[in-house]
């Protein structure tokens, strides 16, 4: 073996070992950084639950399917047999690793039509194909540090539309993006389910240390699959 040969494999070795631990840290933090809707309740990552609202800045967000072909079973948790993520949700396509592939894209995928997963119950609207927004955010009602890391919300089906709106009101109303206001979270009185919604939103002083730490969310939530 010469000896260019072995700088080059011992080379790889430590780029591996490089990738390897990235990978962790970043599957660590995502697992450890998720805000979970259960109850009406939030449940924070340091363990704590509250009612909301919840006074924080969305980084980012990414739009979500996936395809599990069995009814959820807690005790026997498996990965989507097909699945995607991407920012614009018209751009949604599965991942070409998925183990099985419904469609070329998403938009006009069976599983994403209303009502297909329960496809002789005529009274369900429920997809086969779970559609949620992953949103990355950071609590607006403390400064931000250098240790400051994203907070992952899966939101769901039933959250979508009104997290759409609260996007879309902004853009038109005000022309800024999420991640340069601080809004309520809370869920929606009127429902005996969790549904976020949108409330005393207001711009705020600190779009420096947002920017950096939106930088790390949209790292997380491309790899959030």
């Amino acid at each position: 073996m010469t000896t260019n040969l072995i700088d080059i494999q011992a080379q790889l070795k430590k780029e591996l070992e490089v990738q390897r631990s990235q990978l962790e840290a970043s599957v660590a933090l995502s697992g450890n950084s998720k805000i979970n809707l259960a109850n009406k309740m939030f449940a924070l990552p340091d363990g704590s639950k509250n009612q909301g609202p919840l006074n924080c800045i969305v980084l980012d967000w990414r739009y979500s399917r996936t395809y599990f072909p069995d009814d959820f079973n807690s005790a026997d948790k498996k990965p989507p047999i097909c699945s995607a993520l991407d920012k614009n949700e018209a751009n949604l396509a599965p991942y070409p690793s998925s183990e099985d592939i419904q469609s070329e894209t998403c938009t006009p995928c069976w599983a994403n039509a209303w009502g297909s997963k329960y496809p002789d119950n005529h009274n369900s609207r429920t997809k086969a194909c779970k559609n949620t927004i992953i949103l990355a955010v950071i609590p607006a009602d403390e400064p931000p540090t250098e240790d400051t890391t994203p907070w992952i919300i899966s939101l769901p089906p039933t959250s979508i539309k009104a997290f759409t709106e609260f996007v879309t009101n902004l853009q038109n109303e005000s022309t800024l993006m999420p991640c340069q206001v601080s809004v309520d979270l809370s869920m929606d009185p009127k429902q005996s389910y969790s549904k976020i919604e949108y409330s005393n939103i207001r711009p705020h002083k600190i779009l420096t240390d947002v920017l950096r730490i939106r930088a790390e969310a949209q790292t997380i939530l491309d790899n959030d699959s």
